[in-house]
């Protein structure tokens, strides 16, 4: 099955890469742009839906996951203090995934490690 779909993918990119490049020969700067906006929007759409089944198949995952050591969890939170800012969103992201309940509402946010379901941290790990 998988050969089938990139096979499918391999054939579908050598059509739009094909199209665009008779597009951009015949100098139609307008058909170009509308090209790669409609090609764009396609491929986010697909980006996206490969995301949420990747979001699925990983919680599948994490629903039989181990618990973390003391140790691990130390790590862990070395490690996340070490992250830029703009990673720190899907941190949280993943965090809140584990414990609906759990909500920030300022900009610093104390995570207990010791007390928090570990099965979201170990995907943070």
């Amino acid at each position: 099955m998988h050969d089938r779909v990139t096979a499918m993918y391999c054939n579908s990119t050598l059509q739009v890469d094909d199209e665009l490049q008779s597009l951009i020969q015949s100098n139609n700067s307008l058909q170009v742009e509308e090209a790669v906006k409609k090609y764009s929007d396609q491929y986010y759409a697909e980006l996206g839906h490969m995301e949420q089944q990747l979001e699925k198949i990983l919680d599948t995952v994490m629903s039989k996951c181990r618990l973390m050591t003391i140790h691990e969890k130390h790590k862990l939170g070395n490690l996340i203090q070490k992250l830029p800012p703009e990673n720190l969103d899907r941190v949280m992201e993943i965090i809140q995934n584990g414990n609906p309940a759990y909500t920030s509402s300022s900009d610093e946010v104390h995570v207990d490690l010791e007390k928090e379901v570990t099965c979201n941290f170990t995907q943070l790990f």
